[in-house]
């Protein structure tokens, strides 16, 4: 999406008084954003879709007696960026984040709503397919921990197997995926969003700025904190404070 020109949106979600707030907000805090039009249910929701070709929308996830992404999968070309609203769902709420998509939860927040509108300002891709999907397989699965990661990056988006994560390296406001079967991969992250995302029993924070899978720890060489050797040939070096963390991590 480009900065300097409107975006034009629509809210879907069956609860009134939730459609009438987020309008609201949208109204005073998102000046680029223009609200075209609302719908009440998934069914009113795809036809409001597909008649106005929305730039981005705001759905909710909960609309019973089916969810948001019910509606996502209906239709066959949906090129609109999507911020989803959730009131409480653990699934939906990791599962997303899992996707790299956004999500705002209810009630809405100012400066949450601000911020995913300014994200998808400077993101340069649409969503693709597959991510969508890969979304809709975590949550019919409802498993705590999902066995696909989305890495979101400047360029886009890349879909990669946790299993394949050797190690995450983090540098400010960015985090470097260092993989089994791939080049690395940069994503616009923070690496404590990934801590906060994968599985602790398998991800272990070594040093402020390394997540290591332990899976991949060929060596623990002893000293005040003590060295990791990597499969890949790769020397981390572990911080005396999560030292035993570390150790009672490997067993």
């Amino acid at each position: 999406m480009k900065t300097e020109r409107t975006i034009r949106a629509v809210i879907i979600d069956d609860e009134k008084g939730a459609r009438e707030l987020l309008r609201s907000m949208i109204e005073l805090y998102c000046p680029t954003v223009q609200v075209l039009a609302e719908a009440d249910g998934i069914e009113n929701g795809r036809n409001l879709i597909k008649e106005v070709q929305p730039d981005l929308i705001f759905l909710d996830v909960e609309m019973p007696p089916g969810t948001g992404f019910d509606l996502i999968r209906s239709i066959d070309s949906l090129s609109a960026e999507i911020i989803f609203t959730t009131a409480h769902d653990h699934y939906a709420i990791h599962a997303i984040k899992m996707s790299a998509l956004d999500y705002l939860l209810k009630p809405v927040n100012r400066q949450e709503l601000v911020a995913s509108v300014a994200k998808l300002q400077q993101r340069n891709s649409q969503i693709p397919r597959e991510v969508l999907e890969l979304l809709k397989m975590q949550l019919d699965s409802k498993k705590d921990q999902a066995d696909r990661l989305v890495i979101a990056s400047l360029q886009g988006f890349e879909i990669i197997k946790v299993s394949d994560i050797i190690y995450c390296e983090g540098d400010r406001n960015y985090t470097t995926f260092h993989l089994t079967e791939r080049d690395a991969l940069l994503s616009s992250k923070t690496l404590k969003e990934y801590e906060m995302l994968l599985d602790d029993s398998v991800f272990i924070r070594v040093h402020q700025k390394y997540l290591v899978n332990i899976n991949y720890v060929k060596r623990y060489l002893k000293g005040r904190g003590g060295t990791l050797v990597m499969s890949n040939g790769k020397s981390i070096e572990v911080s005396q404070s999560k030292k035993q963390i570390l150790i009672d991590a490997l067993g």
